[in-house]
C-alpha cells in the first residue's frame, strides 16, 4: 500500500477497508461513545494509513484526505453505526423499541425472539456465500497461494462477516448456528481442495480452526472479568441468570449460558 506499490489508488483504499477499517470498526456502537482522547488514538492510525496510501507530502491536511478519498472520520462512522436504533422505534416488539429511547429503561431486561436470530443467521450466511463466490478462484485448487496465504485471507475477510455479534447470537439454536458452522466447513474444504472423505474433524483439527460454537464461547468469556466491576449494572452482566428471576421460556439457551 506504500509508495513503492504498484497498486492503483482505488486498489489500495479497498484493501485498507477490507483489512484494516473492520478491525477499528468492531464493536464500534459500545467503544465509540469514548472519550475524545480515546477516539483521536484511531483517528491517528486512520490518518497515517490515508496518507500512506496516496504517499502525501507532510503539508497535505487529514481534512484534505479525507475529504478527496471520501472516507469519513472515526466518530462520523460511530454515529453513522448507531443510527440504525433510529428504526427500531416503530418494532412491535416492545424489548426491542425501547433500545430506540435516548435514557435506559428502569429494571428492563432485553431478549430477543428466536425469529430475529434466525433472520440475522439468514442474512449473515448470505454475505458469507457472496463474498466466498468472491474469493472461490483466489482461494480454490487453481489459486497459487501457499495454504498458510489462504488461510489468512479466510481469517482476514470472511471470519469477521460471521463473528461480528457473536456474544449475542452465538447462543441461538443449534440448527441456527449450524448454518454458518456449514458455510465455514466448506470454505475450509476449498482452501485445502480436500477430497469429499475428509471429514470436517480432520479439517478443523489440521488447520488449528475452532467450530463456531467454540468461537462464541470463547468471544463471551470476557464477562468473567465483569465480576468486580465497580458499576453494579455491569457487574450483573456476568451473572449466570439475568436479574429479576427472568423466567426462562422453552428452556432456551442464553448467551450468559457460556459462563458455566
Amino acid at each position: 500500500m506504500g509508495k513503492t506499490s504498484k497498486l492503483n489508488l482505488k486498489s489500495k483504499i479497498n484493501l485498507y477497508k477490507l483489512l484494516i477499517k473492520p478491525i477499528w470498526t468492531y464493536g464500534i456502537q459500545l467503544w465509540g461513545a469514548a472519550k475524545k482522547t480515546n477516539i483521536n488514538k484511531i483517528q491517528v492510525v486512520q490518518s497515517k494509513t490515508l496518507s500512506l496510501i496516496t504517499n502525501a507530502p507532510p503539508y497535505v491536511s487529514n481534512e484534505t484526505l479525507h475529504s478527496d478519498l471520501n472516507i469519513p472520520y472515526v466518530n462520523e462512522v460511530a454515529k453513522n453505526h448507531y443510527k440504525f436504533h433510529n428504526r427500531l422505534q416503530n418494532h412491535t416488539n416492545p424489548f426491542i423499541k425501547d433500545l430506540s429511547s435516548h435514557s435506559l429503561p428502569g429494571n428492563t431486561d432485553y431478549t430477543l425472539t428466536k425469529n430475529n436470530w434466525a433472520k440475522h443467521i439468514h442474512m449473515t450466511k448470505l454475505k458469507l456465500n457472496r463474498r466466498l463466490s468472491i474469493l472461490r478462484n483466489t482461494m480454490g485448487k487453481t489459486s497459487k497461494l501457499n495454504l498458510k496465504s489462504k488461510i489468512n485471507l479466510y481469517k482476514l475477510l470472511i471470519k469477521p462477516i460471521w463473528t461480528y455479534g457473536i456474544q449475542l447470537w452465538g447462543a441461538a439454536k443449534k440448527t441456527n448456528i449450524n448454518k454458518i458452522q456449514v458455510v465455514q466447513s466448506k470454505t475450509l474444504s476449498l482452501i485445502t481442495n480436500a477430497p469429499p472423505y475428509v471429514s470436517n474433524e480432520t479439517l478443523h483439527s489440521d488447520l488449528n480452526i475452532p467450530y463456531v460454537n467454540e468461537v462464541a464461547k470463547n468471544h463471551y468469556k470476557f464477562h468473567n472479568r465483569l465480576q468486580n466491576h465497580t458499576n453494579p449494572f455491569i457487574k450483573d452482566l456476568s451473572s449466570h441468570s439475568l436479574p429479576g428471576n427472568t423466567v426462562r421460556r422453552l428452556q432456551r439457551k442464553w448467551p450468559r449460558d457460556w459462563l458455566t
